[in-house]
């Protein structure tokens, strides 16, 4: 909706192209990221950028002359979905090690779902309203991830030293 609506349709492929190279360098990037730090620190990473960045394209009055940001938001959410792809993806293998096969095809039927969810209401809802509902399931998922990762320390804790 950014992009068609101030520089119109033919410059959606240019802000995608962005995306998508973005995307694949991150992906390298955070990669090797993860390795020297760990998963939760990406994941918390990338869920404050994307709330900044949801913020700032909630409060953001676009124009023709916006070309820059929508470039710049374009980039930034290429990253972000870099760390969603990759780190949550080896969450998924890590928390099923034991059946990895259906883990990763439960993972990409739950992604299609939310796609065609996303598309089934995309002309009934305003950009608006769909940023407020992505921050709404970011910050639940957000919890959701927070919890799971106090009680694996927990249980790893109770591993190493039991009483």
């Amino acid at each position: 909706a950014f992009v068609a609506c101030s520089q119109g349709v033919a410059f959606v492929g240019f802000v995608m192209m962005c995306y998508g190279g973005s995307q694949i360098l991150s992906s390298l990037l955070f990669g090797k990221l993860a390795e020297l730090t760990n998963k939760q620190a990406c994941v918390y990473t990338a869920t404050t950028a994307q709330i900044a960045l949801d913020l700032f394209l909630l409060f953001w009055t676009i124009d023709e002359s916006s070309v820059g940001p929508l470039f710049l938001t374009s980039i930034v959410s290429g990253m972000i979905d870099a760390v969603w792809n990759s780190q949550l993806l080896a969450l998924q293998g890590e928390l099923f090690p034991e059946d990895q096969v259906a883990a990763f095809a439960s993972y990409k039927v739950w992604e299609s779902l939310g796609y065609l969810v996303g598309f089934a209401y995309s002309t009934a809802v305003c950009t608006r309203h769909k940023l407020l509902v992505m921050l709404g399931l970011l910050a639940l998922s957000t919890a959701c991830f927070t919890v799971h990762n106090l009680t694996r320390r927990k249980e790893t804790k109770l591993r190493v030293e039991p009483k």
